[in-house]
């Protein structure tokens, strides 16, 4: 079996048949379905063991796995993950969606090739109710990377070098992942392919932890990866709803959270500058500084935008206006902040509005900024997504 579709499930009824129905519509059908309901309160089990007398018809199995508990989305999926059999696997949100030639297009990316990763772009549907609004697409750049320090058994480096002439090694990928980054394209799950046997092999798994579990389970990946596709089309559907995700609640620890991404993913860059640098293989002085350069602006933007959203998610929550000043004031002092300080974004209006104050240690005048952003999402939900999008 080629593919293997993990789909976590947690009171997901109202959008369980879409789901399952629109993975029927695949045009390339070497694939299984697994559904795992993650103890659902609503009929999100029922649905998906109706669906499988359908997909009992057809060529693509489809297993439901009911929890006893509820785990949460990392356990959910690592579960689905145990269970696989395909060569390959991808994690599907319950509520989204994907094209119909999503499946042929990674199976015609693959040929030929072996990657452990895969990335391809995503659509945003944007709805208001269920009336679709208006939707943004994020598309990468076409790249093939591979480990070029290891030639396949029983070829030579040179013949390798000839046979893949469109490759490129695996060292670029690295920078190539700031700029996904930078661009919100790496750090979900269900826009990515895995090659199960390298999961396995590495024993990586999601973490049990809220909010950042995909991108620090893509950080472990790319780390251990010796190849990496990536697809230049948006073969993903996301379905935005306003602020009925997760992004949307409150989390008393979001802005650790944000911070642990941050810092985990200039670990992870570090440690790879770091060995090229030693090595000096295949970048040169000024192909690192920019890699460099690129990380810590990458890495800038996110903090100082997580940041923000901290001070306006503690404005909304109800905090104590001294108490959010002297949090974010202990903030500016601390030593992620004093190392992004100087990277922080110059360009575009978020960043001269918003978090250029912040980078000044201006915190009086983020916080009042904070206190419009806070006003503008709660009157104006669909003013302040399409501004989100324009930052």
């Amino acid at each position: 079996m080629k593919f293997s579709i993990v789909i976590p499930a947690y009171n997901a009824e109202k959008y369980m048949e879409q789901t399952l129905g629109n993975l029927l519509q695949q045009t390339f059908q070497d694939f299984e379905v697994i559904v795992v309901d993650d103890c659902a309160t609503d009929t999100t089990g029922q649905i998906a063991e109706a669906f499988k007398k359908i997909y009992a018809h057809g060529p693509m199995p489809l297993q439901v796995l009911h929890k006893t508990q509820n785990e949460g989305l990392s356990m959910a999926r690592n579960t689905g993950m145990e269970c696989a059999r395909g060569e390959y696997i991808l994690f599907l949100d319950a509520d989204d969606s994907v094209e119909p030639t999503l499946l042929e297009k990674v199976d015609a990316a693959l040929q030929g090739r072996e990657a452990d990763f895969m990335v391809y772009g995503y659509t945003e549907d944007y709805y208001r109710g269920d009336k679709l609004s208006y939707q943004v697409n994020k598309v990468p750049e076409d790249h093939y990377f591979l480990n070029m320090d290891s030639p396949e058994e029983g070829e030579n480096e040179g013949e390798h070098s000839v046979r893949q002439r469109d490759e490129h090694d695996l060292t670029h990928a690295y920078p190539y992942i700031a700029e996904l980054e930078r661009e919100t394209m790496f750090g979900y799950a269900w826009n990515k392919v895995y090659r199960l046997e390298f999961l396995r092999e590495h024993n990586l798994k999601f973490e049990t932890i809220t909010h950042i579990e995909d991108v620090l389970f893509n950080l472990q990946v790319a780390d251990k990866m010796e190849s990496m596709v990536v697809i230049p089309e948006a073969l993903y559907h996301y379905r935005n709803e306003g602020q009925q995700r997760l992004t949307g609640k409150y989390l008393p620890q979001y802005f650790d959270l944000q911070k642990k991404r941050c810092e985990s993913f200039l670990e992870m860059q570090e440690e790879k500058i770091r060995s090229e640098k030693q090595s000096r293989k295949h970048l040169t002085n000024r192909e690192i500084y920019q890699w460099e350069t690129l990380v810590k602006e990458t890495v800038a933007a996110a903090y100082f935008r997580s940041f923000q959203s901290y001070l306006v998610r503690e404005i909304v929550h109800g905090a104590h206006r001294d108490e959010i000043l002297d949090g974010a004031k202990r903030e500016t002092e601390s030593p992620l902040f004093l190392e992004l300080q100087r990277f922080v974004p110059k360009e575009g209006k978020a960043a001269k509005l918003l978090y250029a104050p912040l980078a000044k240690k201006d915190i009086k005048t983020a916080y009042t900024r904070a206190k419009w952003i806070g006003k503008v999402q709660k009157d104006f939900p669909g003013l302040y997504a399409k501004l989100k999008q324009n930052r």
